[in-house]
C-alpha cells in the first residue's frame, strides 16, 4: 500500500535541484523526519541519474517532478509525474515562488 505522506515535489531551476518538499502539507511525519537526510540523497541520485538526463533530451531548464519513495528497506524512487516550473501552474506546497 502507498503512503502518500512518502511523495515529494521536487523543483528545478536552470537545472539545479534547488528544492524538496512533501506533497502532504499537513501533518509532519515522525519517520520522514528521521529520514530526511536518505530521502535527499535517494533524491539526489535519481535526479542525477534520471531528471538531467531527461531535460538534456527535451532541451529543459526548469521543471518539477514528483517522487514516490519507499521508505527503508528498499528506499526505491518512483516518477509519479513532471510538470512546468510555473507559479500559475504549480502548487509550490511548503514554499514560495518568492
Amino acid at each position: 500500500m502507498l503512503k502518500s505522506e512518502n511523495e515529494f515535489r521536487c523543483f528545478v531551476k536552470n537545472k539545479k535541484l534547488c528544492a524538496i518538499t512533501q506533497r502532504v502539507t499537513s501533518v509532519m511525519h515522525k519517520e520522514i523526519a528521521s529520514q530526511a537526510q536518505l530521502i535527499k540523497e535517494k533524491i539526489w541520485g535519481f535526479f542525477t541519474e534520471v531528471i538531467i538526463e531527461f531535460l538534456n533530451e527535451h532541451t529543459l531548464n526548469n521543471l518539477v517532478f514528483d517522487v514516490y519513495i519507499d521508505i527503508p528497506p528498499k528506499c526505491n524512487v518512483r516518477l509519479i509525474d513532471v510538470g512546468p516550473f510555473h507559479k500559475d501552474l504549480t502548487n509550490s506546497l511548503l514554499f514560495s515562488f518568492d
